[in-house]
């Protein structure tokens, strides 16, 4: 009985336990299943709003985002620089009111396009200048370069000639008749005259919309009010032109009642501004003025005082403009309406959570005095913040509580991995910040409650780091040193053997190919040899010795082991460096560095002529020792530069190519640099720079 008690309590805490885990469960199921839904309403809501716009943007300006973009901006210094050097001119037809006439009552050059191109010279802060023209001639001008702006429909042919920028306005290309045709179709039209301006775009229609064998007799005249007087006279039947400019002289000359329009229109073309085909940077100056008159709605405007019913089409901008922004309204008051709902579930127990959240704000703080510490609230607002906080951002308490800590400039370098919503429904997390030359581990930690409140620590390790790597570092350089001399010495006695050996094979040889094999065998083993006395190098320079030595004395001392191959090879040695200048290093580590260099340089010579080899030693910045070595050798090509530190690396027929591997981990171990600047049969420069000691500094 006692055992079935005993089991049967088991089991009914068992199932308790179980139970619980399955309550716990759900809820976190149904958290996520709520943060998920959040999040993807917020990114289908972005979406919309960038679609919308990107709606906008083109049925606005009939431009796409990246051409929006790019005539946004302002000139830059290439385009100032343009029109500070050159003259503007426009070429405007000078008899088709009202988009540009010559008044020939006071001589002033009027219409629409001459007040837009007024308008377009103040907002590029250049004058305009005017040049009237008969149409017949002005595209010839254009092409000339005797001016370099015109207002033109863009086609196919003109393409190839001219630049065309975004579009102003569009114009319909109809025909205005007599009684004989005003009441028929394009079709039906035979045995006419029509009168057409010379060169107008009309012209390269009407020849391709009418046959030869509709007998059509076109009169080319200079300009729309000659066509109209031919057409009064009776002397043609019908004008093919601009149903705009035709439209208004019609109204000018009280004879509007006499002719008709037909229906049918020959061509609805956008009218542009061009340039000449090379003159790309005047083509962006127009079409950022363009785009800054059309965001004003200008061009709307100045329409509104030319035109009656037969205005051009023009694009107002306001219209889009409301239309977007009820769009946008609308998609955000459901947004917010969504979140709203939900946020108020989080409210009630935020308020009841808030007494206890400020107690471990402050204990966290206290806790951790010797780090920044932020308190950042579920808005991205700062609640609290420590003194070292401000040491480190070096401002005050009222430029950082109070603030979105995203919008704190001096703060984004820490922070700018947090700044993605997902960080705060992930753990804690901390990341290592290299600023401005120091080492920063920046941790974030969230809050038990459910606030999304989070802290924020920033923890100088500057000194640590750099400990350790260089701890590191000089481990690694120690291990490889004993390495390097254990390999050495234990390849060195077979090798010795081999060697040996060989000079008895030689010996006995007698065939050619035998000597040649014992050759190519005898060279591989010098070129290990080469490779262990380089290793054995390494292992040696590794050790920590420090001393101060004259530099001037060490480096005469490398010339004169040379002095063989320097007079074979005529190299002229200048050595810039004064007899006073000490210095406190590991010697054996410069003076392999420096024997390397010299030795590299004496071999990139192939001629006899004019050699020349400079080492200058100086101290820079009060706190560095610079070595410079400059030759006139055959230089090093561009594509081997960045491989001229690897191990193994050379150009040379008999190299190891250990020599710069090694001084470069040398140098690195002391803190110094090496750089080198090479070109092909012009010469290198290597520099060696290392920090001075307080000794060094004299």
């Amino acid at each position: 009985m006692l055992e079935k008690a005993n089991n049967a309590r088991y089991n009914d805490s068992k199932s308790q336990t179980e139970a619980n885990l399955n309550k716990t469960n759900n809820r976190l199921v149904n958290k996520m299943k709520n943060n998920m839904q959040l999040v993807i309403l917020v990114l289908i809501a972005i979406l919309g709003i960038i679609i919308v716009e990107i709606y906008s943007i083109n049925a606005k300006y009939g431009l796409g985002v990246y051409e929006y973009i790019k005539y946004s901006m302002p000139l830059d210094e290439e385009e100032i620089e343009y029109l500070e050097n050159n003259e503007l001119i426009y070429g405007m037809d000078r008899m088709a009111p009202p988009l540009s006439y010559v008044d020939p009552e006071n001589g002033q050059n009027e219409g629409m396009v001459v007040e837009f191109i007024s308008q377009l010279s103040i907002d590029i802060s250049k004058d305009i200048k005017y040049k009237p023209l008969e149409w017949s001639v002005l595209l010839n001008e254009l092409n000339k370069g005797h001016i370099n702006i015109a207002d033109l429909f863009e086609s196919e042919e003109r393409s190839k000639k001219f630049l065309f920028t975004q579009p102003l306005y569009v114009l319909n290309g109809k025909i205005l008749g007599d009684s004989t045709i005003k009441s028929k179709d394009l079709d039906e039209i035979i045995n006419t005259k029509l009168a057409i301006v010379k060169g107008d775009f009309m012209e390269e229609m009407t020849s391709e919309y009418f046959s030869n064998d509709k007998e059509i007799e076109f009169i080319y005249t200079s300009d729309i009010r000659e066509a109209l007087g031919l057409l009064v006279n009776g002397e043609v039947n019908g004008i093919a032109g601009d149903e705009t400019v035709i439209a208004y002289l019609l109204n000018d000359m009280d004879i509007e009642n006499d002719f008709e329009f037909i229906e049918e229109t020959l061509y609805t073309k956008n009218v542009c501004l061009a340039t000449k085909k090379d003159n790309e940077i005047l083509l962006d100056i127009l079409n950022k003025g363009i785009m800054s008159l059309k965001k004003q709605n200008l061009i709307i405007q100045i329409q509104g005082k030319w035109f009656g019913d037969y205005a051009p089409e023009v694009m107002d901008i306001r219209e889009y403009d409301l239309f977007t922004k009820i769009l946008v309204l609308a998609i955000l008051i459901v947004l917010f309406g969504i979140l709203w709902n939900s946020s108020l579930a989080r409210r009630v127990k935020s308020k009841t959570n808030e007494l206890n959240e400020k107690k471990e704000s402050l204990r966290i703080i206290v806790d951790t005095l010797h780090d920044g510490l932020l308190v950042v609230n579920s808005d991205n607002i700062v609640e609290e913040c420590n003194d070292s906080v401000n040491k480190i951002l070096k401002l005050d308490s009222k430029d950082i509580i109070g603030k979105n800590y995203l919008e704190i400039d001096e703060l984004n370098p820490f922070v700018c991995h947090l700044i993605e919503e997902t960080d705060r429904s992930e753990e804690d997390s901390e990341q290592m910040k290299k600023i401005n030359n120091s080492y920063y581990l920046v941790t974030k930690r969230l809050y038990k409650h459910e606030s999304n409140k989070m802290l924020i620590a920033l923890a100088d390790f500057t000194e640590k780091h750099i400990n350790e790597q260089r701890a590191r570092q000089e481990s690694k350089m120690i291990a490889v040193g004993q390495l390097s001399a254990g390999l050495a010495h234990e390849i060195r006695n077979p090798l010795g053997l081999i060697r040996s050996y060989i000079f008895i094979l030689d010996r006995h040889s007698q065939k050619e190919e035998d000597k040649h094999a014992v050759s190519v065998i005898d060279e591989s083993v010098q070129r290990i040899n080469g490779l262990i006395e380089s290793l054995l190098s390494f292992s040696r320079l590794s050790k920590e010795e420090y001393r101060i030595f004259k530099i001037k004395k060490m480096v005469d001392n490398i010339v004169s082991l040379e002095n063989k191959r320097i007079k074979n090879k005529k190299i002229d040695i200048i050595i810039d460096i004064p007899e006073e200048l000490e210095f406190n290093s590991n010697e054996e580590i410069l003076k392999m560095c420096i024997m390397n260099i010299f030795n590299n340089s004496i071999d990139s010579f192939e001629d006899n002529f004019n050699n020349q080899i400079t080492i200058k030693s100086k101290i820079i910045d009060e706190c560095h020792l610079n070595i410079k070595i400059i030759d006139n050798g055959i230089g090093i090509d561009e594509k081997d530069l960045e491989n001229v530190f690897n191990p193994f690396f050379t150009t040379k027929k008999d190299g190891t190519g250990l020599g710069l591997y090694i001084i470069s981990n040398e140098l690195t171990r002391i803190d110094g640099k090496i750089k080198i600047e090479s070109e092909k049969n012009i010469g290198t420069t290597i520099d060696v720079i290392i920090p001075l000691s307080e000794k060094s500094k004299r």
